[in-house]
This record gives structure tokens, sequence and C-alpha cells, in this order.
């Protein structure tokens, strides 16, 4: 099988993006792309840089130097709310949900719909919710259900719900398997695999090169703030991997 980043144009292009932190650089003139219907896999030690990269995509840092192209469209988000405008969503390991609300009240946390009188249109959200979940292989899921009571694995499916919902393209997910049993990472993974499927970018941050390797179309090591290797996860290993991060090529 042809890989798609050799098939299809890329969705979202950095091209020598570097950040520097008063005399600590960041990143350094790091380029990549990722595609849709590809999981790009995002690696480095800690310090490499991953979370400056995923923070200046998505609106929370300027970089100094660089540019990026999203839907082949050049793009300098200000904010966060103006990347998610574009359709870029980030989620993050601790996933930002509020324990005490349902499910349907945190897949639209911040954005409830409302009718044209400005009524909230709770039966309408509870639906599309439910349909969301349904997308996913999660129709077992209440919509209704206190997000408290749920399992790790199906709070980040209610994560991925609400990216969803708002017509994501790209998902950044920062460690989406961390502190969850075994059972329940294969169960994200395979939701990872869902999204590709569907046609989302996805740039699966992870310390797990097994996981990785095992989930992604290609992999991206990041070396003190540089892009080290970028591999085709059917042609690489663990061990080259772990050469890249450690900056041996």
């Amino acid at each position: 099988m042809t890989p798609v980043a050799e098939t299809t144009p890329a969705l979202l292009r950095v091209r020598g993006l570097s950040k520097h932190f008063d005399h600590v650089v960041a990143l350094a003139n790091v380029s990549f792309e990722a595609h849709a219907h590809e999981v790009l896999g995002l690696v480095g030690d800690n310090g490499a840089g991953k979370s400056t990269l995923i923070k200046i995509v998505s609106g929370v840092y300027r970089a100094n130097a660089g540019e990026i192209s999203f839907a082949d469209r050049r793009v300098d988000f200000q904010t966060p709310r103006e990347s998610r405008a574009a359709g870029i969503e980030v989620i993050y390991q601790d996933m930002a949900l509020v324990d005490e609300l349902e499910v349907w009240e945190n897949v639209f946390l911040g954005r409830l719909l409302r009718n044209g009188l400005g009524m909230i249109e709770r039966k309408r959200m509870i639906a599309e919710a439910a349909h969301l979940l349904e997308r996913l292989g999660l129709d077992s899921l209440s919509p209704t259900t206190q997000v408290g009571y749920l399992s790790g694995g199906q709070k980040k499916g209610v994560a991925i719900s609400r990216a969803l919902y708002w017509d994501t393209r790209l998902i950044f997910m920062d460690e989406p398997t961390a502190a969850l049993a075994v059972v329940e990472i294969q169960r994200v993974l395979d939701l990872i695999k869902t999204l590709r499927d569907r046609g989302v970018a996805v740039v699966f941050v992870s310390h797990n090169l097994k996981e990785v390797l095992a989930t992604v179309d290609r992999v991206m090591v990041l070396h003190r703030g540089q892009v080290s290797g970028i591999r085709d996860a059917r042609e690489t290993s663990e061990d080259e991997v772990i050469r890249l991060m450690m900056g041996s090529t």
C-alpha cells in the first residue's frame, strides 16, 4: 500500500518553524506535513519541543520564524479560538472535561446551541451527542450520563466526540492512553484509527513507542527542538526511533 503522504495533498504544512524563550531554543527550523486519512506520530524525549510545536500550531504561542499553511491557506493563529474555528483541535491528557456535567453538556461546553429566540436547545444537543457517540462506536454510552461516572477511556471518547462535532479536520492527541487500563488503551487506539478512516488527520503524541508504531502511518521524531527524522511506521523500528530521539541518524 502506498503511504497517504505520497498520494494526497497535505492538510497541514509547517515550514522552518522556530521558537525561542529568551536564550532557550525550543524549536529550530522544524518542517513537516500532516495529511487527511493519516495518523502521524510525534515522539521525542522530554524537552524535545513537542508541546511547543502543538501550542504554536494551535495558536497558544507565536513562532519567531517560519510559516504554517492549513487547508491550502497560510495561517497565523493569534488564539486557540482561531485555530479551532479553522478546524484544529487539541485533546490534552487532562481532556478538559467537567465531571459534574453530563456527556452532552461536555460535548457542547462553551458552545451551547440556541434557537432563534436565544433559548438553549437541550433536546437537540442530546440527540447530536448521541449521534456522535454512535459514529465512534460508543453508542452504549448515554449522552445524559454524568461524566464523573465514566471510565478514562470513555472520557477520552467524549473529548473526541466534542472535537468531531465542530467539523474538526486535524486533531492533536497528547498522551491519549496515559493512565488507562489495557482494555481501554486498545479502545482509544481503535478510536484514533476510526478518526483516520473518517478522513481526519491525527497527530498522536506519546512516549509509548510500541503503541505509536502499532497505530500511526508515519512517525516524526524531535530531538532538542529539531526534526531528527520522519519515518514510515512500517519501515522503521523502536531501536531506530530511539536512536533518532537521541540525535543519532
